[in-house]
């Protein structure tokens, strides 16, 4: 849900025992009730939460958030600064989905916040685009993708996608306004590295339909 084509942001709930994942004993009855009992609930109240929430919620989020913000950033290595500054930014101005009244004191808080964070780090330097890297690509599927359809040899020369990132990540941010350059980049701070052909990887996508070029 939390895919950009479909942007309702939603929490990952994740258990990390590993030992049977993807084995033959991965099998319904292995399933622990009272994890799936607590994950029921937890989304449920999400859900409930979210589709009843208004100014009065909207303002202790923004608090919540703006909290948890300062520290991601001061505790950020100097290369991540900038890139979690204008997450966090882009976050915060999310919180007015929740009040469609425009609320005077949630805008105020949410400029003082954001002005905030602008303290704390430069903005993201542009990256120019030149050439190949200027294509503007569009997702047309929400990721992961998986390959299934297309014979192995033309994939040869790209991983297998489902659980693959970098991949993953590439695609989420091809919302058909950012270049390859600035999706590439994007992905760096969002992963720490981009270890993908960006290129050839949209031409492939581009050819099997998974993406559109938009320019």
């Amino acid at each position: 849900l939390s895919d950009p084509l479909i942007d309702v942001p939603t929490p990952f709930l994740w258990n990390n025992d590993m030992s049977i994942w993807h084995t033959s004993y991965d099998t319904p009855e292995m399933v622990d009730p009272q994890m799936l009992r607590a994950v029921g609930i937890a989304s449920g109240t999400y859900l409930l939460t979210l589709a009843n929430a208004g100014p009065r919620e909207a303002l202790v989020l923004a608090d919540e958030m703006a909290h948890l913000a300062r520290r991601q950033i001061e505790e950020a290595p100097p290369e991540r600064k900038s890139y979690l500054r204008d997450r966090q930014k882009d976050m915060m101005a999310s919180i007015s989905r929740l009040d469609p009244g425009n609320n005077l004191e949630l805008a105020r808080k949410l400029t003082v916040i954001q002005q905030e964070l602008d303290s704390l780090a430069p903005p993201t330097p542009p990256v120019e685009a030149k050439g190949e890297a200027a294509i503007v690509p569009k997702a047309m599927c929400p990721a992961p993708l998986t390959f299934e359809k297309i014979p192995a040899q033309e994939w040869k020369d790209f991983p297998a996608p489902r659980w693959h990132t970098t991949m993953a990540s590439l695609l989420q941010w091809a919302n058909g306004k950012r270049t390859l350059a600035e999706i590439e980049q994007l992905t760096i701070g969002e992963r720490g590295k981009c270890d993908l052909p960006v290129v050839p990887l949209f031409k492939f996508l581009q050819k099997h339909g998974y993406v559109e070029f938009v320019s």
